[in-house]
């Protein structure tokens, strides 16, 4: 495994600086989410997993993700870290695309990760906490058949870094983790069966994560790729 573009030396996993905070996780029912709630769980965070299928949030919502946030606030009086796992792809050369499949992408991909982090600031200002957004290796260049998904994913690394900067006299710490191609549910749909050896696990991914949630690390854009 090769962690570059400006992610080296994350250092190790403080489960004591990790024990009791109360984190948020969109789009944690599977995949890289759920491997990063099951890993923060254990690690003795509070994970609340937010996602459309465990608990009816429409991450596409600027509605559902503020009465989110909300609710988790009021139930824990505080939010340390949010991660953004949640993700829609579509298979399709751009001429192709019909107006709900653009919007879709876009409503998800992108908008989304600017109404959390919106909505996140009071929050994580409070326990100058971070934020976590996700994009992917399909940032570095735009392919065939999959065009918006990128342009997404190539918005969030920029996002990010520009969040951070906004939030660096606040005390809060923004990065974006940006993973090449993981053994998921939703590569497995678009992609079929693959060689196991040719794709990152998703523990693989948590693992960084949660290391990154333990450093000082701000506006990072840390690509985790296979040697």
């Amino acid at each position: 495994m090769n962690i570059n573009n400006r992610g080296e030396n994350l250092g190790v996993v403080n489960s004591i600086q990790l024990e009791k905070k109360v984190v948020m996780v969109f789009g944690g029912s599977r995949g890289i989410g759920k491997a990063i709630v099951d890993d923060l769980t254990k690690e003795g965070c509070i994970v609340e997993s937010v996602s459309k299928t465990t608990t009816n949030t429409d991450i596409a919502s600027k509605h559902d993700i503020a009465f989110a946030l909300q609710s988790v606030f009021e139930k824990h009086q505080r939010i340390d870290y949010v991660v953004v796992t949640a993700a829609e792809f579509c298979k399709s050369d751009i001429k192709d695309l019909v107006d709900d499949d653009i919007d879709n992408i876009i409503d998800v991909n992108l908008k989304s990760n600017v109404y959390i982090a919106r909505d996140s600031y009071k929050y994580l200002r409070k326990t100058k906490g971070q934020l976590i957004l996700f994009a992917s290796s399909s940032i570095s260049r735009g392919r065939a058949g999959y065009g918006l998904y990128s342009a997404t994913k190539s918005a969030i690394a920029n996002l990010s870094e520009a969040i951070a900067d906004e939030w660096k006299e606040d005390e809060i710490r923004v990065n974006c983790i940006s993973p090449s191609r993981t053994k998921t549910e939703m590569r497995e749909k678009y992609f079929g069966i693959e060689n196991e050896e040719s794709l990152l696990s998703p523990k693989t991914i948590s693992k960084i994560v949660i290391e990154t949630l333990c450093s000082n690390k701000t506006g990072e854009v840390i690509s985790i790729k296979l040697n």
